[in-house]
């Protein structure tokens, strides 16, 4: 739908709050719990509790409860904290982070507790020494109660839910509802140990905490963790190990014993405790192995912080071990986390869209109201001026002066007076800096050159005042040096939301709108022997206009009772100006404001708006802490108030103020302007789904341009349209011509547009369009896709297939939708015909009945091919989200109508395949018949070997492969996008035809059993086995280990890199290969709940698998 361009504004308190920092001193009172800035880097900035006021922070300052902590972009700050009588925490927040202390004390226990509501941190806890000590981390969804020493924070930036891991000790973890969490407290809490970790997900989600723990991910701790943070992870390595050494012992001696004495990390076997022991011992060095192939630091970086740290990091063993099960609980836990990303993203695009467009339309308020001021105080200038002139003259001239005037016109002179500091072009374009742009006193605006670059350096900081309304940065860096690209991001470089800053002539170089608190401007440079150079600029504007403590205002309204005067707040909006709505029929304004900073007075200049009226008011003057009555239009006014000193020097800059009539609405028009092709044909555009930005339209693929009229009954009129490349980062703008008319070349099959119109009063509105160029089918003269949810798609030709292959149009429906319908109307003497995807006769279009139901049963892939004669044109319909994503069970394989089980492999090489799958026959007398169970996209099998025939599909979607010969075959499975044919998944499906390995001779010695003794194993044919033992606990009865025995296997792990998949009451083990000897553990429960491990499988195979439980053999 079109986005409504209102003129509101961030809400910003105005209010200077002293300094209230301390300087750290070297010892505490015993209830005084402080933290101190030990280390920092970058920018970093501290709001004392209760203030509004951001403060560079410094080493030694000192942080109390309820003080806040910004850490900047490439910036980090290490924190201490100490009571004097315990060993001092520290936390290490990196980039990006904002960090609350929430309570920090010595009462009845030392307790700190942090509140991390961004970035990531590294804690070092060395204060838990009793039941009374807590150290807490709280994010937005989980609070962590840390009982151990190292542990790893991060709320996830897209998101927003916290992943924790702990490198030594344990934490509890819980997951926040309703707002609030306590570990152990009625919320769902878990606890994690050296090397595992979890994601909790964001508030009102269910979720189970334990089944959410999973092994770390090596990766995702990277890539949130900054070099400071991931140093700090070098620099505690020896302590990690101690403590993870004592937990070693700990373990082998529960082992020893039969006793679980030691929560956590349950440990059955000795081949379970080395696996523990090597994951500790590789934990650091994985990680650090990883920030070295990101690029976050080298590998010197690691031998020296080692080095500094009196140990050692061997990148040559930094593998770590997961089993099978291991490994798909962490994926199952990356998909949730990628799905509720990208959920999250698309929430944030939307939200920036609407905040884009709110800044817009005050911008141009803005610059529509300093046209206003500036005609109004050039006015007063002449006017000044020439009754300067006539005051010189003497009687006589000023008697011909009337006379002139009468027969020639008014004649003024034009007297020297100075209208401002800078001019409109920004000033010489060889400036070799940054200067921004902020509203002035005289008739245009000032210009500071406020950031010459000098001798380059790579990283510069520039902080602005808070009404500057753009940044220009020079068209050279020096005088060799010439800018290539600049562009500017919230907060840091790396902010996937960034833009190109566009060169004006008329600023003098590249212009970057001061929209954001933080801007990082990013700019390239070729010197003049052609090699690159880059300059990141960390821009800061400060957070309140000079001179001005606080804003007090009330409006008046006419009630039942009378007139009542009701107190408002003005909003912050971009470019240093405040807003605020009030009812249409207030007429006045009680206005009062509190002056510092030498600031004694203050000089209001109004100007109001009523329709098409427009009237400049006399300046008023007010005195801090004085009320004034102000008069106020039937629609806009506008307030520009300068600070003045006791010697009536200016103080800061000025300040904007609006008031607008509450009943005012902008943009709501859902068809703001006319489409026309070059022909001058009318294109038709519509609303899109809710899925889609905007407008949609389609025009033929020979239409080259497109041209914008302003709509006839609206009273917006056309400013430009911008016109988007793929990637989202660079642009063209193109403006109307004389008519008002835009013309927009069309090159591209799919182009992405903004329009921006005006209103009457000067606001602007944004419109998004998407316009697909393509011709309609064959036959087809108009068409329509609609839902039950009454919404509209529109149609994508797909790309990139095969050669030979028919047209083919996909779209998506909302997996809300129940049903959609199908409209075609045909063509005069055309004849449509539809087709479902059995290729069943469904629909024939004609102009009476022209729409087709299609009812949905679930998300998925609906095909469909419309006929007109010979001419075949295939529509897929995407219902909802589709995965293409396959796993053992969507395989639909058999012969001559015996089915054929298909398990999961992992004995394939390369990373061309997502998995592996295999399926064994000893039938050599049929083919096999492949399917798959649903549609997950384009299905294509491949295989080198000549001795492998592939059919295509049959009518039921089987194809057939043919083998000339007994023996193991690899075909490729790939599973392509409808849309996009070259976006393909790939599978690996071994074939195993006639080539069935001989039974594996199994003897009780090769099996042991720590319940008790393994008394035979006995090979019952078809490759299954019996295996009978004797308990060795008496009050834990346990039968055969067969499909009937009366226990239940709850858990299977290996050291030799085997894997295994639950099948009912037993477990497919995979990964035993020829000449190898392996290892197993099964953790078997009985009746009585006491868990018995049965550990130590070893044979030499032939590529089999061995099912235990039933014992069957699966090659």
């Amino acid at each position: 739908m079109s986005k409504k361009s209102s003129l509101t504004f961030m809400a910003f308190l105005l209010v200077a709050i002293p300094f209230l920092g301390v300087f750290a001193r070297d010892t505490y009172a015993a209830t005084s719990r402080v933290g101190i800035i030990k280390e920092l880097t970058g920018t970093v900035e501290v709001k004392k509790s209760g203030g509004t006021k951001q403060f560079k922070a410094y080493k030694k300052m000192s942080l109390n409860e309820g003080d806040v902590l910004t850490v900047g972009p490439k910036s980090s700050a290490v924190l201490q904290f100490s009571n004097g009588s315990s060993e001092d925490d520290r936390v290490t927040a990196g980039a990006g982070s904002t960090l609350t202390f929430s309570k920090l004390t010595d009462r009845g226990g030392t307790t700190t507790k942090i509140s991390l509501l961004s970035g990531t941190t590294w804690s070092e806890i060395k204060s838990i020494k009793s039941k009374d000590d807590a150290f807490t981390i709280e994010t937005p969804t989980a609070i962590m109660g840390v009982r151990g020493t190292h542990l790893f924070a991060t709320v996830d930036p897209l998101s927003g839910s916290t992943l924790t891991m702990v490198a030594s000790g344990f934490a509890n973890v819980a997951k926040k509802t309703n707002g609030s969490a306590r570990p152990n407290g009625g919320n769902p809490t878990t606890t994690i140990y050296p090397t595992q970790q979890i994601i909790v997900d964001v508030q009102g989600s269910s979720q189970e905490m334990d089944d959410s723990v999973t092994f770390l991910d090596v990766d995702e701790i990277i890539n949130h963790a900054s070099p400071e943070v991931i140093e700090q992870f070098i620099r505690n390595k020896a302590q990690i190990d101690k403590e993870n050494e004592e937990l070693i012992k700990k373990k082998k001696a529960d082992l020893e014993s039969l006793l679980n004495r030691t929560p956590g990390l349950n440990v059955g076997s000795p081949e379970e405790l080395d696996k523990l022991m090597k994951n500790v011992s590789n934990l650091i060095g994985a990680l650090a192995k990883d920030a070295i192939d990101k690029g976050k630091l080298t590998a010197a970086d690691i031998e020296r912080l080692a080095k500094e740290a009196g140990t050692s990091i061997d990148l040559r063993n930094t593998e770590l071990e997961l089993s099978k099960l291991e490994q798909d609980k962490l994926n199952k836990e990356k998909e949730k986390l990628a799905e509720l990303q990208k959920k999250k993203q698309e929430e944030a695009k939307k939200e920036k869209e609407k905040l884009n467009e709110q800044v817009q339309a005050a911008l141009e308020a803005q610059r529509r109201a300093q046209e206003a001021a500036n005609k109004a105080a050039e006015s007063e200038i002449k006017k000044k001026a020439l009754e300067e002139y006539e005051r010189q003259l003497s009687e006589l001239e000023k008697k011909r002066l009337e006379q002139d005037r009468q027969t020639n016109g008014e004649v003024v002179p034009s007297p020297t007076t100075g209208t401002g500091s800078g001019t409109g072009n920004g000033g010489s374009s060889a400036f070799y800096g940054i200067k921004y742009n902020i509203i002035g006193s005289g008739t245009a605006n000032e210009w500071v050159k406020a950031l010459p670059f000098g001798a380059l350096q790579s990283d510069y900081s520039l902080e602005v005042p808070f009404g500057a309304i753009y940044a220009v940065v020079s068209p050279r860096l020096n005088a060799t040096t010439t800018v290539s690209t600049v562009r500017y991001s919230e907060d840091g470089g790396e902010s996937e939301m960034s833009y190109y800053a566009t060169f004006d002539e008329t600023m003098g170089g590249y212009i970057v709108p001061l929209i954001f608190e933080h801007t990082y401007i990013a700019i390239s440079g070729i010197k003049a022997d052609n090699s690159s150079v880059f300059v990141g600029v960390a821009l800061t504007k400060r957070d309140q206009p000079e001179g001005l403590a606080s804003s007090s205002q009330q409006y008046n309204e006419l009630s039942g009772s009378g007139i009542t005067w009701n107190p408002f707040e003005w909003e912050y909006g971009y470019g240093g100006i405040f807003g605020a709505r009030v009812p249409s029929e207030s007429t006045d304004l009680k206005w009062t404001l509190q002056l510092t900073g030498g600031a004694v007075k203050a000089v209001v200049k109004q100007i109001t708006y009523s329709g098409s009226e427009t009237e400049v008011l006399s300046p008023v003057t007010m005195m801090s802490n004085v009320e004034t009555l102000f008069t106020i239009s039937s629609k806009y006014d506008y307030f520009l108030v300068e600070l003045f000193d006791a010697n009536n020097h200016q103080v800061g800059h000025p300040i904007i103020y609006w008031l607008i009539d509450d009943d005012i609405v902008f943009g709501e028009d859902d068809h703001p302007f006319d489409l026309k092709d070059s022909s001058g044909n009318a294109v038709d555009y519509r609303l899109g789904n809710s899925e889609s930005r905007g407008f949609q339209a389609r025009v033929d693929a020979s239409v080259n341009e497109l041209r914008f009229y302003s709509a006839e009954g609206t009273d917006l009129t056309l400013e430009k349209a911008i016109v988007f490349e793929e990637s989202d980062y660079n642009s063209d703008e193109y403006y109307p011509n004389n008519a008002g008319v835009i013309t927009v070349p069309l090159t591209n099959e799919s182009t992405s547009l903004m329009v921006e119109m005006k209103d009457i009063g000067g606001g602007s509105h944004y419109y998004d369009l998407i316009v697909h160029r393509y011709d309609l089918p064959q036959g087809v003269a108009d068409w329509h896709l609609i839902d039950d949810l009454d919404e509209e798609m529109i149609w994508e030709q797909a790309r990139n297939l095969p050669s030979g292959s028919p047209k083919r149009f996909v779209a998506s429906v909302s997996g809300d939708s129940s049903w959609t319908d199908l409209h075609f109307d045909p063509t005069s003497g055309s004849e449509l015909k539809l087709y479902d995807s059995y290729g069943e006769l469904v629909k024939t279009f004609t102009a009476e009945e022209p729409e087709y139901r299609v009812e949905f049963n679930g998300n998925g892939y609906y095909r469909f091919k419309l006929m007109n004669g010979t001419k075949a044109t295939e529509f897929v319909i995407e219902r909802g989200f589709v995965s293409s994503q396959l796993d053992e069970n969507e395989f639909l394989i058999n012969q001559a109508g015996n089915e054929r089980v298909t398990i999961p492999t992992y004995n394939y090489e390369g990373d061309d395949f997502e998995k592996g799958f295999a399926v064994v026959t000893d039938d050599i007398a049929n083919p096999i018949m492949f399917a798959l169970d649903s549609d997950f996209g384009d299905i294509e099998l491949r295989t080198d070997n000549s001795a492998v025939h592939i059919s295509e599909p049959d009518g039921d979607g089987y194809r057939t492969l043919n083998f000339s010969e007994p023996g193991t075959y690899d075909v490729s499975v790939e599973v392509h996008s409808p849309l996009d044919y070259s976006d393909a998944t790939k599978y690996l499906l071994t074939v195993y035809y006639g080539s069935v390995p001989a039974a594996i001779d199994l003897t009780p010695s090769q099996i042991a059993y720590a319940g008790g003794t393994v008394n035979s194993v006995t090979y019952l044919g078809s490759y299954t086995y019996q295996i009978n033992m004797t308990q060795g606990l008496t009050q834990n009865p346990f039968v055969d280990l067969t499909l009937s025995f009366s226990g239940t296997i709850k858990g299977f792990s290996s050291d030799d890199g085997m894997t295994a998949s639950q099948a009912g009451a037993a477990y497919i083990l995979y990964g035993v290969q020829a000449g190898a000897s392996k290892s197993i553990y099964l953790t078997v429960e009985n009746g009585t709940d006491i868990e018995l491990p049965m550990y130590s499988f070893s044979k030499s195979a032939s590529r089999c698998r061995k099912k235990v439980g039933e014992g069957e053999l699966i090659p």
